[in-house]
């Protein structure tokens, strides 16, 4: 009679953590919405979320612009188009266009924008990934079944797709030092919240002047605690703030430019405007005419 054997295999300091699980369970990424697209032709938008929206390309060819820039997708490929970014899909008659779209909501500044940067987008050509295929059917079960395990389930999931986009994406180095457990107790990770804090609830409305004054830092030190951390100048953060603030403000309030453009520590409407053109190509009254055109033209629910 042959004898039973008993293999143990016992996880690696490297299987137990690292660098990219570490940041994904640290984003608390939610699903927001998800869904089919199968109609030909395509024409949707000009329009704007405020989420981070995926499309995977089943078949046919998409053409997807965003911020004024046109690009080509087809069977295999992966549009990832930023929060906040004017985008619109068309497709022709003779093509059918058929995709799995969904938006997800990634609440913290930092972790949005690093999350945007290792899915490398506008877009990735991930090919015909049946493993792929596979993680949308099982978001698609739970959605039409729910019940109990379901937000586990959608969470797991969700994060299958993001690793098997990060991994077709081409980032190699994945060096995302701001997550690390291990620098979550530093004196310098304690400082940079301090940093962000003081940011976010002054709607970047403040310099690294300022912050050298309230903490009682040299603005030397405070520059590379940021490249350090975050692998940006403190500049470059504080701009990222000012302009997503700028952009709730337009397509959520009626305010002027002028008044937005004031609360938000500019030196003028114009100075406002011209730095917003940087990262829209268009000035703030023609952002947000394009979100009021969308908001008035939306399709019926069940549609994208």
């Amino acid at each position: 009679m042959e004898k039973s054997t008993y293999e143990f295999c016992n996880l690696s300091p490297c299987v137990q953590h690292d660098t990219l699980s570490d940041f994904l369970e640290s984003c608390n990424i939610t699903l927001k919405q998800f869904g089919l697209q199968k109609q030909s032709p395509v024409q949707c938008g000009p329009r704007i979320y405020g989420d981070l929206e995926l499309i995977y390309i089943l078949s046919g060819e998409g053409i997807v612009t965003i911020d004024g820039t046109a690009y080509h997708g087809f069977g295999g490929d992966m549009f990832i188009i930023p929060k906040y970014s004017i985008c619109s899909i068309c497709s022709e008659p003779d093509n059918p266009f058929k995709n799995y779209w969904m938006h997800l909501e990634v609440r913290d500044i930092i972790a949005s924008e690093q999350l945007q940067n290792l899915l490398n987008g506008p877009i990735v050509h991930l090919g015909k990934d049946h493993q792929l295929l596979q993680c949308y059917h099982w978001l698609e079960q739970y959605y039409t079944k729910g019940g109990d395990g379901c937000y586990i389930g959608i969470r797991s999931v969700l994060h299958l797709i993001i690793l098997r986009t990060i991994a077709s994406s081409g980032v190699k180095d994945i060096n995302i030092p701001y997550h690390r457990p291990e620098n979550k107790n530093s004196s310098q990770f304690k400082l940079l919240q301090k940093c962000i804090r003081l940011v976010t609830d002054r709607r970047g409305s403040l310099s690294v002047n300022d912050l050298s004054k309230e903490l009682y830092v040299s603005p030397t030190y405070i520059r590379r605690v940021f490249r350090d951390l975050l692998q940006q100048s403190p500049l470059n953060f504080i701009r990222s703030v000012r302009i997503r603030e700028a952009e709730i403000l337009l397509l959520s309030t009626a305010e002027p430019i002028s008044v937005i453009s004031e609360q938000l520590g500019f030196s003028s409407p114009y100075h406002f405007s011209g730095e917003f053109r940087k990262y829209h190509s268009l000035s703030p009254n023609q952002y947000r005419s394009i979100f009021h055109r969308a908001d008035e033209s939306k399709t019926p629910e069940g549609t994208k």
